[in-house]
Protein backbone atom coordinates (compact mmCIF):
# COMPACT_ATOMS: atom_id res chain seq x y z
CA UNK A 1 0.00 0.00 0.00
CA UNK A 2 2.73 2.31 -0.35
CA UNK A 3 1.61 3.72 -4.11
CA UNK A 4 -2.09 4.72 -3.58
CA UNK A 5 -2.41 5.09 -7.21
CA UNK A 6 -1.30 1.94 -7.76
CA UNK A 7 -4.00 0.36 -5.10
CA UNK A 8 -7.11 2.44 -6.96
CA UNK A 9 -6.35 1.11 -9.70
CA UNK A 10 -5.80 -2.67 -9.00
CA UNK A 11 -8.88 -1.80 -6.75
CA UNK A 12 -11.20 -0.82 -9.64
CA UNK A 13 -9.70 -3.21 -12.26
CA UNK A 14 -10.17 -6.68 -10.15
CA UNK A 15 -14.31 -4.99 -9.29
CA UNK A 16 -14.85 -4.04 -12.58
CA UNK A 17 -13.53 -7.74 -13.85
CA UNK A 18 -15.74 -9.07 -11.38
CA UNK A 19 -19.01 -7.46 -11.99
CA UNK A 20 -18.62 -8.02 -15.52
CA UNK A 21 -17.81 -11.86 -15.25
CA UNK A 22 -20.72 -12.35 -12.98
CA UNK A 23 -23.07 -10.46 -15.35
CA UNK A 24 -21.75 -12.80 -18.23
CA UNK A 25 -21.57 -15.98 -16.19
CA UNK A 26 -25.92 -15.45 -15.24
CA UNK A 27 -26.01 -15.50 -19.28
CA UNK A 28 -23.98 -18.38 -19.94
CA UNK A 29 -25.60 -20.78 -17.44
CA UNK A 30 -29.01 -19.94 -18.25
CA UNK A 31 -30.11 -17.89 -14.92
CA UNK A 32 -30.55 -15.06 -16.86
CA UNK A 33 -34.16 -12.72 -16.62
CA UNK A 34 -35.81 -14.18 -19.67
CA UNK A 35 -34.64 -17.98 -18.01
CA UNK A 36 -36.13 -17.35 -14.76
CA UNK A 37 -39.19 -15.94 -16.32
CA UNK A 38 -39.42 -18.69 -18.24
CA UNK A 39 -39.09 -21.15 -14.97
CA UNK A 40 -41.48 -18.83 -12.92
CA UNK A 41 -43.94 -19.51 -15.58
CA UNK A 42 -43.62 -22.92 -15.60
CA UNK A 43 -44.03 -23.28 -11.93
CA UNK A 44 -46.98 -21.23 -12.55
CA UNK A 45 -45.60 -18.35 -10.23
CA UNK A 46 -46.66 -14.72 -10.69
CA UNK A 47 -45.28 -11.42 -9.85
CA UNK A 48 -48.17 -9.52 -8.04
CA UNK A 49 -49.32 -6.17 -9.94
CA UNK A 50 -47.05 -7.39 -13.47
CA UNK A 51 -48.46 -9.20 -16.26
CA UNK A 52 -46.68 -12.14 -17.76
CA UNK A 53 -45.29 -10.24 -20.96
CA UNK A 54 -43.48 -7.33 -18.54
CA UNK A 55 -42.01 -10.07 -15.67
CA UNK A 56 -38.97 -10.31 -18.05
CA UNK A 57 -38.47 -6.15 -17.63
CA UNK A 58 -38.94 -6.46 -14.10
CA UNK A 59 -36.34 -8.80 -13.44
CA UNK A 60 -34.12 -7.15 -16.15
CA UNK A 61 -33.62 -4.65 -13.83
CA UNK A 62 -33.06 -6.86 -10.78
CA UNK A 63 -31.02 -9.76 -11.86
CA UNK A 64 -28.17 -7.98 -13.79
CA UNK A 65 -27.69 -5.64 -11.15
CA UNK A 66 -27.86 -8.38 -8.77
CA UNK A 67 -25.22 -10.09 -10.49
CA UNK A 68 -22.94 -7.27 -10.55
CA UNK A 69 -23.41 -6.28 -6.86
CA UNK A 70 -21.97 -10.02 -6.18
CA UNK A 71 -19.41 -9.56 -8.24
CA UNK A 72 -18.04 -6.49 -6.52
CA UNK A 73 -18.16 -8.20 -3.40
CA UNK A 74 -16.39 -11.07 -4.31
CA UNK A 75 -13.56 -8.74 -6.21
CA UNK A 76 -13.33 -6.73 -2.97
CA UNK A 77 -12.71 -9.90 -0.89
CA UNK A 78 -10.24 -11.01 -3.48
CA UNK A 79 -8.45 -7.35 -3.11
CA UNK A 80 -8.73 -7.54 0.86
CA UNK A 81 -7.21 -11.64 1.16
CA UNK A 82 -4.65 -10.05 -1.23
CA UNK A 83 -3.78 -7.01 0.78
CA UNK A 84 -3.90 -9.76 4.12
CA UNK A 85 -1.48 -11.97 2.25
CA UNK A 86 -4.18 -14.86 2.27
CA UNK A 87 -3.83 -15.21 -1.36
CA UNK A 88 -1.01 -18.19 -1.54
CA UNK A 89 -0.86 -19.21 1.87
CA UNK A 90 -2.38 -21.62 3.69
CA UNK A 91 -5.34 -18.96 4.92
CA UNK A 92 -6.48 -18.97 1.30
CA UNK A 93 -8.14 -22.37 1.94
CA UNK A 94 -9.77 -21.55 4.77
CA UNK A 95 -11.41 -18.63 2.49
CA UNK A 96 -12.69 -20.91 0.19
CA UNK A 97 -14.08 -23.31 2.88
CA UNK A 98 -16.28 -20.40 3.91
CA UNK A 99 -17.28 -19.30 0.83
CA UNK A 100 -18.45 -23.07 -0.44
CA UNK A 101 -19.76 -22.68 3.25
CA UNK A 102 -22.16 -19.97 2.43
CA UNK A 103 -22.40 -20.98 -1.34
CA UNK A 104 -24.71 -24.44 0.18
CA UNK A 105 -26.20 -22.74 2.70
CA UNK A 106 -27.82 -20.23 0.26
CA UNK A 107 -28.70 -23.01 -1.94
CA UNK A 108 -30.27 -25.47 1.18
CA UNK A 109 -32.26 -22.25 2.08
CA UNK A 110 -33.54 -20.83 -1.25
CA UNK A 111 -34.26 -24.44 -2.71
Amino acid sequence: MLDPLHFIIYLIFIMTCCALFSKLWIEISGEGPKEIAKKLKNEEMVLTGHRNTSLIKVLNKYIPIAAACGGIMIGLLTVIADFLGAIGSGNTNIFIYIIIFIFIIFIIIFK
